[in-house]
């Protein structure tokens, strides 16, 4: 099993569902299994985009996800200059039930150690100031995935 674990975060209204969209074409697009959505929207009409072969599961945090799925590997995707990651060119992605876990649009997951994860970034130019939005990291991310073999 292949999942990817995200915020999805308030966009304002319900017709703008916090680009939950786009973490289901991601899944379609690299074969990801399951989409694990930690919900910080606050709207009572959120649903995340899925379909039969994509499934999401709403959590409250990670910690929560850690919990729902003890014996997974976790890959925790960080902003450059958090923790201590590997560069994600130097990375080597896991095998077996993998779960990649990303940080809200707002700021970096550090704060969350499950037991067994590996830290890796995305590196990018010393020009940006505030880092790149989480589909976007995830998209690379997971193309790396898929281009090295590992799919």
């Amino acid at each position: 099993m292949i999942g990817v674990a995200f915020f999805a975060e308030n966009r304002n209204s319900c017709g703008k569902q916090n680009h939950t969209e786009m973490w289901l074409s991601l899944c379609r697009t690299f074969d990801i299994d399951r989409q694990l959505v930690i919900d910080k929207v606050g709207i009572p009409c959120f649903a995340p985009a899925e379909d039969p072969n994509h499934p999401a599961e709403i959590f409250q945090n990670f910690v929560d996800i850690f919990e729902a799925y003890p014996d997974a590997h976790y890959v925790m995707v960080e902003r450059q200059g958090q923790a201590d990651p590997t560069p994600l060119p130097d990375y080597r992605h896991p095998k077996g039930d993998v779960i990649y876990c990303f940080g809200p649009d707002s700021g970096g997951i550090e704060t969350y150690r499950p037991p067994k994860a590996d830290w890796v970034m995305v590196p990018m130019s010393d020009k940006t100031q505030w880092g790149m939005w989480a589909i976007m990291t995830a998209t690379i991310v997971m193309h790396d995935r898929w281009t090295r073999g590992n799919n």
